[in-house]
């Protein structure tokens, strides 16, 4: 029977797959090349972890932001420097991107 171009790329993809798992390996190497695998997600995980989790902190002057994001929002969400006429904001990804987007400067 001949295969479809969709069932092709599928077992070629298939394949590609069985291989990188080390299908074609001696029992010992493959089980090393799982544990490398592993590892790798591990380390990608943390990576990502990070990455989504990492947090800094910046004051910026109250006047140019209050516009953009209501005072009580980013009190809410960041702790405050107490300096007069400052906020405390942080890089998280709502707040960041919030301010990117709508802020004209």
């Amino acid at each position: 029977p001949t295969l479809s171009e969709e069932q092709q790329r599928f077992a070629t993809l298939l394949k590609a797959e069985f291989e990188r798992d080390g299908i074609h390996l001696p029992d010992a190497e493959r089980d090393h090349v799982c544990q490398l695998q592993s590892h790798v997600v591990q380390l990608e995980t943390l990576f990502q972890e990070n990455i989504t989790n990492s947090r800094k902190y910046f004051d910026v002057e109250a006047a140019w932001v209050e516009d953009i994001i209501p005072r009580h929002a980013l009190e809410a969400h960041v702790p405050q420097s107490g300096a007069p006429g400052k906020l405390t904001l942080s890089t998280d990804a709502q707040i960041s991107n919030t301010l990117a987007r709508y802020s004209p400067n």
